[in-house]
């Protein structure tokens, strides 16, 4: 019909986007909050129920089961940022890693896949497999009520703060292009704090190795730099656009 070809076209002209494969309860979680990000997403998902659901929100999405490559094909993964699997079970996760990885070696080869295990002893596969980051939600969950025992102010500012957003603050990661009004000057160089009103919890150099965490005012920022903030959604955004997003060319 016409809302689903509209919905192709668009995932047809996405890039950079994310492709989650699975809208049970930990996926449906997971698109919720990209969504309120408005960052571009495409879910992955075989059951009719679940693809009405997503169609009547207007998110773009695929049927199909994500070990086939057509279906991957279709959600546009040769041009995607990231792959998120929340699939049921580990022997699929790792099949799907596997083809995912056999059909972006080439076309997108830095594609992150995040995968999800239902067993910690099966972590080894999927990163074997090609996976970036494996996550196993039974031991963020169990890590989760360790820290409120032990931590509760720790974690009642992580919560009221950072997960639901009081205060207006969020915490974000910028890339520094080449070219971009930062890259090459320090923060007290560029009047950073005054500039853009948020605060740089680390910076991450390309390689990735290590965070520089809470730099001081001498350390310049490089193009290829992730910086880490903390700060008002609205200047985060300028900083994003305004310093660290090279110049167009006129």
């Amino acid at each position: 019909n016409f809302r689903e070809r509209r919905l192709a076209r668009m995932i047809d002209r996405m890039e950079d986007h994310l492709i989650i494969c699975g809208f049970g309860r930990i996926g449906r979680r997971i698109v919720q909050d990209i969504d309120r990000a408005e960052q571009p997403l495409v879910v992955v998902e075989e059951q009719e129920e679940r693809l009405e659901e997503l169609r009547e929100e207007q998110i773009p999405c695929v049927k199909g089961d994500a070990r086939e490559e057509d279906t991957l094909h279709d959600a546009g993964i040769e041009r995607a940022q990231s792959l998120l699997l929340t699939l049921p079970e580990d022997a699929t996760t790792v099949f799907v890693t596997l083809t995912a990885r056999e059909l972006t070696q080439e076309a997108n080869p830095d594609l992150f896949i995040i995968a999800r295990t239902n067993d910690h002893r099966n972590r080894a596969k999927l990163l074997t497999a090609g996976a970036s980051k494996v996550i196993a939600p039974l031991e963020v969950g169990a890590d989760r009520m360790a820290q409120v025992v032990m931590r509760p102010n720790v974690d009642q500012f992580m919560e009221e703060v950072l997960r639901t957003g009081a205060l207006g603050l969020q915490m974000d990661e910028v890339h520094v292009q080449n070219g971009a009004p930062l890259a090459g000057r320090s923060l007290a160089e560029s009047n950073f704090r005054q500039q853009f009103e948020t605060v740089v919890v680390g910076v991450i150099e390309p390689d990735g190795d290590d965070m520089n965490f809470n730099p001081g005012a001498d350390v310049k920022i490089q193009a290829g730099d992730i910086l880490v903030v903390l700060g008002n959604p609205e200047m985060i955004r300028r900083l994003k656009f305004e310093g660290c997003t090279a110049p167009k060319e006129a």
